[in-house]
Formats: C-alpha cells, sequence, structure tokens
C-alpha cells in the first residue's frame, strides 16, 4: 500500500462515522475506549499508528452517542462475569448426591421446587440441572 492510499484512507476514516473526529470527550471514559478497542486490533497486520487511529477513531463514535459508553460497557461485563462464576465450579460429592436424592425422592418436582433447593445448598440450578442429566445420561448406559 503507497503512503497516498493510507493518507486517503486515514483521512476517509477520520471524516467518516458518527463523530466525524470532532467534540470533546471525557478523559476517563476515552482511556477506557482506548484499551477496549485496541482489543480488536491486537495483532492485525496493520502499522500500530493505524491501530491507534482506528481505536481512537471507534472510541469516538461510540462515545458521541452514549457519552458514559465504556463506564456501562465495563457496568455490563462485570455483572456478566459475576453472573456466569456464580455457583462457578466444581460441585463437591456431597452436593452432587444431595441433588440425585433430592430428584430422585421428590414426586411432583416443578421448576420452582428444585431452584428453591439449589439455593439452599448455594448452587446455580443450571449447574444441578447438570448433574441431573449426566445421572440420567449415566442410568441409561447402565441399563
Amino acid at each position: 500500500m503507497n503512503i497516498n492510499k493510507i493518507a486517503t484512507t486515514i483521512t476517509d476514516l477520520l471524516q467518516s462515522g458518527k463523530a466525524k473526529n470532532k467534540g470533546t470527550y471525557d478523559s476517563k471514559e476515552m482511556a477506557m475506549g482506548l484499551k477496549v478497542e485496541h482489543e480488536h486490533t491486537e495483532g492485525a497486520k496493520i502499522p500500530k499508528f493505524m491501530q491507534d487511529i482506528l481505536a481512537r477513531k471507534i472510541s469516538k463514535d461510540h462515545l458521541k452517542e452514549i457519552p458514559d459508553y465504556y463506564t456501562r460497557l465495563k457496568k455490563m461485563e462485570d455483572q456478566a462475569k459475576k453472573a456466569s462464576s456464580e455457583g462457578k465450579g466444581e460441585l463437591t460429592s456431597d452436593q452432587e448426591n444431595k441433588i440425585i436424592e433430592f430428584v430422585t425422592n421428590s414426586e411432583n418436582l416443578d421448576d420452582t421446587t428444585f431452584h428453591a433447593f439449589c439455593g439452599t445448598l448455594g448452587v446455580s440450578p443450571h449447574e444441578a440441572e447438570e448433574v441431573v442429566y449426566a445421572y440420567i445420561s449415566k442410568g441409561k448406559k447402565d441399563k
């Protein structure tokens, strides 16, 4: 790619999008944005200065629309990580045994009752369901 083509591409990029390379942005939000958007350019086969331009441009476009975009993004990501990690990890064999015992000894078991029971064990209902599915699958294989 020749230098004129690069210059034209950069000029076009800076003049496109929502921000049109204009406006002022909160420095904290911009710093967060640059870090986030650089994640998308890591390993790209384009010069570092182009990666920087792209990250800055994308950050500005997001901030033009939503001034606290990256604060909101971080909050959402933190909540998602917390939700996915709740109950995550290996269940103890005692927890697994209690789940199987509860399910096999319950008549007319419904979701509400099952979820409440999972809460008493401090486990995610989805993890407990996996234990039940594995138990059922094992039983089918043993037959």
